[in-house]
């Protein structure tokens, strides 16, 4: 991901022309942006998927799930980096970035934003209601 942030000459984009010759190398020109076939989308969904199933997988009372959330850190930070680079692809007009690209990279995000922030909050409210709050003498 850092080589094609730092590099706007070359790009990944679905929809992008294959070469055929595999012995032949293509060549980068100086000026022209180089498009390489493929989905740094479609990766980063994989990243998040494995993870998932990963998860489903372990037992949560060992350390080894505990380990493996920990991951989750570093998928949200490479989501962000594909959404950004994304939006960058499309500001672009030379490409041709669908639009859907973008949104899959969203709700991506926002399920990880959503589920840590309904993590976050089970953690923070206690129960049960103490006995005085349900008795206050106020009646309905």
């Amino acid at each position: 991901m850092e080589t094609l942030e730092n590099s706007k000459e070359i790009v990944v984009i679905e929809g992008a022309e294959e070469w055929e010759d595999d012995d032949k190398q293509p060549t980068i020109t100086p000026g022209e942006i180089f498009k390489i076939p493929g989905s740094v989308v479609s990766f980063v969904e994989r990243l998040d998927d494995e993870l998932t199933r990963s998860l489903q997988h372990i037992d949560p009372h060992t350390s080894e799930y505990i380990e493996r959330l920990t991951d989750e850190g570093s998928l949200y930070a490479s989501l962000v980096r594909t959404l950004v680079y994304v939006e960058t692809l499309k500001k672009n007009p030379a490409l041709s970035v669908p639009q859907e690209s973008l949104n899959r990279v969203v709700m991506r995000r926002l399920e990880h934003v959503y589920f840590k922030v309904c993590y976050r909050a089970l953690f923070s409210v206690s129960f049960p209601l103490t006995a005085p709050a349900l008795t206050s003498g106020h009646h309905s």
